[in-house]
């Protein structure tokens, strides 16, 4: 359930991000004379790819750490 909730949040986030950037990076581009995008467009993508990943891993991996006590036994010692 964490899993699916984060992967759904990660992938959200990046396709929000994806459709979001360009706002920001044409404009500042169009004024040099290279041309509209970027040269390394499809770099920077696949570096916010990998850090999302990194952040869902690292989730899923607290999430784990977590609830692998006993949810009755973390409960009666309080």
């Amino acid at each position: 359930m964490v899993g699916a909730e984060g992967l759904i949040l990660t992938l959200t986030g990046v396709a929000f991000g994806a459709v979001a950037a360009p706002a920001g990076v044409v404009p500042f581009t169009v004024v040099r004379p290279d041309g509209v995008l970027p040269g390394r467009f499809y770099g920077i993508g696949a570096a916010v790819a990998a850090v999302a990943a990194a952040t869902l891993g690292a989730s899923l991996v607290t999430a784990w750490r977590v609830l692998r006590t006993p949810t009755v036994g973390a409960v009666a010692v309080a």
